[in-house]
């Protein structure tokens, strides 16, 4: 990895270099979207969530700063972003207010993202913020508890089917729902998409989504929640 740093004119052009495998050209209008990746011979442990790119360029349209990509086959590539260059002294500043924030449908719902690993809670934390959402996340029914003592009362919950020590998220769904005396919409989320299984979620009176989890579906599912869907 090289990092590069050159000035054009008023401007820095920051250059991030890889001896990667490169990107096929029909690819990179692919890149930037949330939860792609392109490499599928990692292993589990290896494997990110395709988020990064699509946080960097989230924020560079928020910046109004442009990243440009190369790639060479069995080469690798280069990620460009130019930045102004900025003189004088920072006097005050103004807070950037998102201009789609009112009208948000998400800003505001209070979100529990329940699963095992830490890695998807970061993403799914990363990813519904974005959204406007009020985000808690949690490992397991121990950790749950503590959030709900604190007189936290979710508007839904995203639970992974696969918990540890054998629970599972149709039990976790059941237990919370139980806590907080109150039928709170829940979401399984699952990569085993067996017809018996979403059966088995939707016959305890919860949706089911499979992974890798589309950013379109997921946000179509939480929206049939809200009031008036």
């Amino acid at each position: 990895m090289l990092l590069g740093v050159r000035r054009q004119a008023n401007n820095l052009r920051i250059d991030v270099w890889d001896r990667g495998q490169g990107i096929p050209e029909d690819k990179l209008q692919f890149i930037f979207e949330e939860f792609k990746r392109l490499d599928s011979h990692q292993t589990r442990e290896e494997k990110g969530l395709g988020l990064g790119l699509a946080i960097a360029d989230g924020l560079s349209k928020v910046l109004g700063h442009k990243i440009e990509v190369l790639s060479w086959r069995e080469k690798g590539s280069v990620f460009s972003i130019t930045v102004p260059l900025y003189r004088g002294a920072l006097i005050s500043a103004t807070p950037v207010v998102a201009s789609n924030t009112a009208i948000q449908p998400l800003a505001g719902l209070q979100i529990l993202c329940v699963d095992n690993e830490n890695s998807i809670l970061v993403g799914m934390h990363s990813l519904l913020t974005r959204w406007g959402c009020e985000v808690l996340t949690a490992s397991n029914r121990a950790e749950c508890n503590t959030i709900l003592a604190q007189g936290v009362v979710p508007d839904i919950a995203l639970v992974d089917f696969h918990l540890d020590a054998g629970d599972t998220g149709i039990a976790l769904m059941t237990w919370l729902r139980k806590q907080l005396n109150s039928d709170v919409p829940g979401i399984v989320i699952s990569a085993d998409a067996r017809p018996e299984l979403a059966n088995q979620i939707s016959a305890a009176g919860l949706s089911f989504l499979a992974k890798p989890v589309k950013p379109a579906a997921l946000r179509a599912l939480i929206n049939s929640y809200l009031p008036g869907k």
